[in-house]
């Protein structure tokens, strides 16, 4: 029997590695062969591929609208296809469902295609608009019709692709958030009395991330908490239009009170010696992996209510306007103030992402859509529902 063929699709190698990583580990324990395309522009490469995973390289620069980096990805990627043409085809976020399904069409792609939707991004915050609604047109006359499923993070975003007729209802797949693996959270410190409290941020520096908000309320709360609270802004800098510069932040963190640390990857770590997650994001998002990794935490969580982010909250924090500093303020106010309501709330947080977020279930849904997929492609499940897949195969997958 030939060993099947995974081949996930993103646009970065760093997403990837923390968004996706824990579903290839598992497929390789399956008994599958994985293939990666993404733009090698963080250097993740060689612990990609001392995963046993297969790496190729896309030509993406920047944000990745560069028409001649399009077209020099669509081309590897038809070739890909082409050589990979019964595989399972996993492709992530907007611009790789737009690029990948013309490819998968111009390759003559006969496999099954996983489409997953990481969030609709901020050109959607106004779905009327013409760019959404022209997006949306292209997408609906190259979305494969047969032997497809698509992931939706969030209903939000699934509402909007069924309205639009790019996906037909019976080929959803609910699946909340990339997941994480919740033994690596969790471990909360032992609190010294009187200790600083730390109110954090982890994610992209975008301003529809909220981070020049967060700061702006952490101003206003200067006067009482200096000295006993600091703000930590955990996020790397990025070409993305939207993306806040080193002078910026610069400016904006005193290093003291307000503390960008850069990128880091010992989030657990940080998270574990925290109080507060405050991520108000108003970027449209699937579900926040950071807000994934505060529920698995433990953490109180403050954010906005905007698509993706309001479904981490329940008893567990507050959903705030966007772009309010203010409220923002009135509730990291409220949360220092009590420790009760902290401690009440981080309970809770752990108790959702024991619910929705452990990697484990979220790899094997993965896997059971790879071998239904797989499996209508040899022509022996043909017609099963894409949102009822069959169960998988036992398999001995560890996380630690």
């Amino acid at each position: 029997m030939s060993v099947k063929t995974l081949l996930i699709i993103v646009n970065e190698d760093q997403y990837f590695v923390s968004h996706r990583m824990e579903i290839a580990r598992g497929a390789i324990a399956a008994g599958w062969r994985v293939v990666v395309a993404a733009a090698p522009v963080s250097g993740c490469r060689d612990t990609i591929e001392k995963e046993g995973i297969e790496f190729q390289p896309l030509p993406l620069h920047g944000d990745g609208m560069n028409l001649n980096d399009q077209i020099a990805t669509l081309r590897i990627l038809i070739k890909l296809f082409q050589r990979h043409r019964h595989a399972v085809l996993h492709l992530v976020g907007m611009k790789m469902l737009l690029v990948g399904n013309v490819a998968a069409r111009i390759a003559g792609f006969q496999g099954g295609i996983v489409n997953a939707v990481c969030g609709l991004g901020s050109m959607f915050r106004d779905p009327q608009a013409f760019k959404p609604r022209l997006l949306m047109r292209v997408l609906r006359s190259v979305w494969r019709r047969h032997n497809v499923a698509t992931i939706v993070q969030n209903h939000d975003d699934e509402q909007i692709l069924i309205d639009n007729g790019v996906i037909d209802p019976e080929e959803v797949v609910y699946i909340k958030g990339a997941g994480t693996n919740l033994k690596k959270y969790g471990k909360t410190s032992p609190k010294i009395p009187n200790r600083i409290k730390r109110v954090i941020f982890t994610g992209r520096l975008l301003r529809s991330k909220g981070v020049t908000d967060l700061v702006e309320a952490a101003e206003m709360l200067r006067a009482k908490w200096e000295g006993k609270v600091e703000f930590m802004i955990c996020g790397g800098l990025s070409s993305n239009h939207e993306s806040l510069k080193k002078e910026d932040m610069d400016r904006l963190c005193d290093g003291r009170y307000i503390v960008w640390t850069g990128l880091r990857n010992d989030i657990p770590g940080l998270l574990a010696d925290s109080d507060i997650m405050a991520f108000p994001s108003y970027y449209r998002e699937g579900v926040p992996l950071s807000l994934i990794e505060a529920s698995a935490s433990g953490l109180p969580i403050i954010t906005c209510d905007s698509v993706g982010c309001r479904d981490t909250v329940d008893g567990n924090g507050f959903t705030v306007p966007p772009r309010s500093p203010q409220s923002i303020a009135d509730k990291i106010d409220l949360l220092l103030s009590d420790e009760s309501l902290r401690c009440s709330y981080g309970r809770r947080s752990r108790e959702l992402a024991e619910r929705d977020y452990d990697i484990r279930n979220v790899v094997h849904r993965h896997l059971n859509l790879y071998s239904r997929l797989a499996a209508a492609t040899a022509g022996v499940a043909v017609g099963q529902p894409a949102a009822h897949p069959a169960p998988h195969p036992e398999i001995s997958v560890s996380y630690v």
